[in-house]
């Protein structure tokens, strides 16, 4: 996958916490990765993270960095990632939350918890 600009993407962490900063180093090392932006709703985690990573745009709200990433890796608690996965969806871009989604026949968005290493039917 390439961004708008053809030169790699641009992808979003959403959840600044332990999962999340692990998710920023690696991408932050990944080939291909041009941007890692970050999004969490406490700020103080967020600027915590973002003190590491003095490059990386930090937002408050998903809803502002979405025009600003080609992808979003949600890493935050597992009740919330349903309303942040179709938040992402719905806004066209893909996405890793350790759940599976699908269109439904009248192409709203689907998902379904999927275990690690489960095929998708």
């Amino acid at each position: 996958m390439k961004s708008e600009s053809g030169s790699g993407i641009r992808v979003a962490v959403v959840g600044c916490g332990y999962w999340g900063s692990k998710h920023v180093r690696v991408l932050n090392g990944t080939q291909g990765v041009t941007e890692v932006t970050l999004v969490d709703g406490l700020k103080d985690r967020l600027e915590k993270l973002a003190g590491s990573y003095k490059t990386s745009p930090s937002y408050t709200d998903l809803q502002s960095a979405l025009p600003q990433v080609d992808a979003v890796v949600v890493a935050t608690p597992p009740s919330t990632h349903v309303g942040i996965a179709l938040e992402a969806i719905e806004a066209g871009k893909p996405g890793r939350c350790g759940l599976r989604s699908r269109r439904d026949p009248d192409g709203r968005p689907h998902l379904r918890v999927q275990p690690r290493g489960a095929k998708a039917p």
